[in-house]
């Protein structure tokens, strides 16, 4: 194996990582998979001296590094609304996203199925939404969703965040999928005795 065919390994290596990070649907995931992709390309011209593809690779790192942050720190432009159960804005948007939604979930509760709907925004768009049954200071979970642009978990955090100052104590959801049930133990669910229970 010849040192020009690792090199060009490297250049190649770069470029597909660009390209399979354009599929990802994560904000998020997709800047990660952007910068290590321009890394890895920038160390390949950097290798065969092709100066201005390491400033543009740079410029991009630069970029996609801001753009980090701002997503990662958009925390602060959460806002999570109360409505009530079969509101038609609430069923506008359980609509639009339903064969999404059934992809984690196995249906979408009826109106009469629970007691208490959330709505997260960030910065004016509709991003997510929580259908549960809140009964004294638990609430049992049915749908916790969120749109792909914004599945990283900082969502949901505040969204858990929020409700907790409202008085609940403790949170039951079922996992009727693995990408669920993940989601549940990053917002500190445990499993007990066939439930995901996360207590405050």
């Amino acid at each position: 194996m010849t040192s020009h065919f690792l090199i060009e390994a490297v250049g190649y290596l770069g470029s597909l990582i660009i390209i399979l990070s354009m599929l990802l649907t994560n904000v998020v995931k997709l800047r990660v998979a952007n910068v290590v992709g321009c890394i890895v390309f920038g160390t390949y011209a950097l290798i065969i001296h092709s100066i201005p593809t390491v400033i543009i690779q740079a410029c991009l790192i630069i970029v996609h590094t801001i753009a980090l942050y701002k997503l990662l720190s958009a925390k602060n432009n959460y806002t999570v609304i109360q409505l009530q159960p079969g509101e038609s804005f609430l069923n506008s948007f359980l609509a639009d996203h339903a064969a999404d939604i059934t992809r984690f979930f196995e249906a979408v509760p009826a109106a009469n199925q629970y007691n208490c709907a959330y709505l997260t925004i960030c910065e004016y768009r509709n991003i997510g939404v929580l259908l549960g049954t809140k009964i004294g200071d638990t609430l049992t979970v049915h749908i916790d969703y969120t749109i792909p642009q914004y599945r990283d978990c900082t969502a949901g955090a505040y969204l858990y965040e929020y409700l907790a100052g409202t008085g609940v104590r403790r949170f039951v959801a079922d996992a009727t999928s693995s990408e669920h049930a993940g989601y549940l133990k990053k917002m500190n669910f445990c499993y007990k005795d066939g439930k995901y229970v996360k207590d405050v």
